[in-house]
């Protein structure tokens, strides 16, 4: 008599096999392991039954385009079976029928579209044209700008404005020529992070001290940037892209030199050593979270936020799992926010700062024997690490703390050019 596995057993099994197809190119015999009745109220299934779909998709998209109508429409109609909305969505997609439907459905007459994309276009004009004003710039920041790029293919390039389309992705503006502010961040009971803010960000070479993210693996100098978007429609978000021809994969597709749109659950590999996983934990926030893969590290952490700066990119503390840094038993939440070069800590329980000097500023308390401040600010990154303690704790157990530092090298506070 054949042994049958319990139900736990044979769920990790399935999902465990659905992944590995996944990682292999796989997705039609991933959507067979996921399409077991024992995973069918799993939100793990439910992910990767999406990521497998969305694989899928694009797989016909090529075979379209190369020509290969038949195996594209035999791809579709296996998408159909699992979700028929979506194969139907692709299959106008293909046709090229998407784009006036889009437009008829956005209640915008082709006169208003025009105006509306001519009124950002000047907008984001004067933006750059305020970012290149030297004076603004050291009115933002004491620290002295990057140098210039030696070449075209290192430097930043300046997304133009689509002019015929309002679902247009154009990085935010910022100065090109800055680099990212970076930070280390050490949480009690989640452990340690690297934060990094910056509208380009670039994966490279720890010897070629040329990235902002730099690995011990088969690498280029310069390999891979991730960009931060806006979308009029899907509002915030980041794209992946290689800084020349370089391979990058995405659920193990390769994608091509115009890059990707990031999204939840994703997994890049940018070598056959390194690859993450790409988290967005607060829907409304504009912050991403990189987890890397197979004991990959960046400058001594395993986990990578990319922050993005202002009230729309707050990092959350807390004690639920859709938080940036989720803190098991944490009674208040600690946000952090990046104001030009200060970063704004805040928490409703109090923020004390062990030996805190000059250049750190508090409010909503102070003073020998008010409540401990709610918010504290300090440069970004700091000169020296500081500590943070939350005022009072639970009875029995030890004050929650965590603290920041600069991130030693070519890359932190000083700014040195490379």
């Amino acid at each position: 008599m054949a042994l049958s596995l319990p139900s736990f057993l044979k769920r990790r099994l399935l999902l465990h096999e659905a992944r590995r197809a996944l990682l292999g190119g796989a997705p039609a015999q991933a959507l067979e392991h996921l399409g077991d009745p024992c995973l069918g109220l799993s939100p793990e299934a439910d992910r990767l039954r999406e990521r497998a779909l969305d694989v899928l998709c694009r797989e016909a998209g090529r075979a379209r385009a190369a020509g290969r109508e038949s195996e594209a429409e035999r791809i579709l109609a296996r998408v159909a079976l699992q979700d028929p909305e979506r194969a139907r969505i692709w299959r106008r997609r293909l046709d090229g029928e998407e784009s006036r439907d889009e437009r008829s459905s956005s209640g915008l007459t082709p006169e208003a579209e025009s105006g509306i994309v001519s009124a950002l276009e000047r907008l984001l004009r004067e933006m750059r044209a305020h970012d290149s004003d030297p004076q603004q710039r050291a009115r933002r920041s004491d620290r002295p700008p990057a140098p210039e790029p030696e070449s075209e293919s290192d430097g930043v390039p300046v997304p133009e404005p689509a002019p015929d389309s309002m679902n247009v992705n154009v990085a935010v503006p910022e100065s090109a020529s800055s680099r990212p502010v970076r930070f280390h961040l050490s949480v009690d009971d989640a452990g340690e992070f690297l934060v990094v803010c910056g509208a380009e960000v670039v994966f490279g070479h720890a010897r070629a001290e040329r990235a902002d993210l730099p690995f011990l693996a088969d690498l280029d100098a310069r390999h891979a940037r991730i960009l931060r978007s806006e979308s009029f429609h899907g509002g915030p978000g980041w794209r992946i892209e290689p800084v020349r021809a370089q391979r990058i994969e995405i659920g193990g597709q390769p994608i091509g030199p115009e890059g990707a749109l990031l999204c939840e659950w994703d997994e890049v590999r940018l070598a056959s050593n390194l690859g993450f996983r790409f988290r967005v934990p607060v829907a409304a926030s504009g912050s991403g979270l990189l987890e890397l893969l197979h004991g990959a590290e960046c400058e001594g952490a395993a986990r990578i936020l990319l922050m993005t700066p202002g009230p729309a990119g707050r990092l959350r503390f807390g004690a639920r799992r859709d938080r940036h840094v989720p803190v098991r038993g944490l009674e208040r939440e600690v946000t952090l926010e990046l104001d030009d070069a200060e970063l704004i800590v805040s928490s409703e329980a109090g923020l004390r700062v062990p030996g805190a000097g000059a250049g750190i500023d508090s409010a909503g308390g102070a003073g020998s024997g008010a409540d401990p401040p709610t918010s504290v600010r300090v440069p970004c990154p700091p000169a020296r690490r500081v500590d943070f303690v939350l005022g009072g704790g639970a009875a029995g157990r030890p004050p929650f703390g965590f603290s920041i530092r600069a991130v030693d090298g070519p890359a932190s506070g000083d700014r040195r050019a490379r």
